[in-house]
């Protein structure tokens, strides 16, 4: 579902959508102070964030490297950088409270035969697993965004009538749709 909306938003001229970045958020831990830190080693083991192209950070002070990875994640293009993340929502609004959220909701079911197919799980009981920690998550920073900092929408409606959500979606970015 994700990849398929990816794909979507980056034909926009005005969108930068690179694949799944959820190692933004995964490597990132507080430190005795309260600090958010990176934890670099782990950062550079992740497979997903090797295969990205985007470049290590030279510190682990998460605003320099966030700053540093989301300029090359977004590359030569000015545009809106939309990010697809399952894990590490709480992260990101301590970070950034005032982010807009879009919210992609699937049948678990076609979520675990993803993640089976993209090689995250071996079997439908962990397949769902990821799917059941992600709305989890959501489930717990919901009640802390504003109605207006968020888009919620099934990915059925999105198969059904994608030019009705991809008008949404554009219009919750401030941006106009491009077909």
């Amino acid at each position: 579902g994700t990849t398929m909306l990816r794909l979507m938003l980056d034909g926009h001229p005005s969108f930068v959508c690179p694949d799944e970045s959820d190692f933004l958020f995964d490597y990132l831990a507080q430190d005795k102070n309260g600090d958010w830190r990176y934890d670099l080693d782990a950062l550079a083991a992740d497979r997903i964030f090797q295969a990205s192209g985007v470049r290590l950070p030279e510190t682990d002070e998460v605003v320099p490297a966030l700053a540093s990875m989301v300029a090359d994640l977004r590359g030569t293009s000015g545009g809106c950088l939309v990010l697809m993340l399952h894990r590490g929502l709480e992260r990101l609004l301590q970070i950034e409270p005032s982010i807009p959220i879009m919210h992609l909701v699937r049948d678990p079911r076609d979520v675990a035969r993803s993640a089976i197919g993209m090689g995250w799980a071996g079997n439908v009981y962990y397949g769902s697993k990821t799917w059941l920690v992600t709305e989890n998550e959501w489930e717990q920073v919901r009640s802390k965004l504003s109605p207006d900092q968020v888009l919620e929408f099934q990915y059925e409606a999105l198969l059904r009538s994608p030019e009705d959500i991809l008008r949404k979606v554009c219009a919750f970015l401030h941006d106009e749709y491009n077909p």
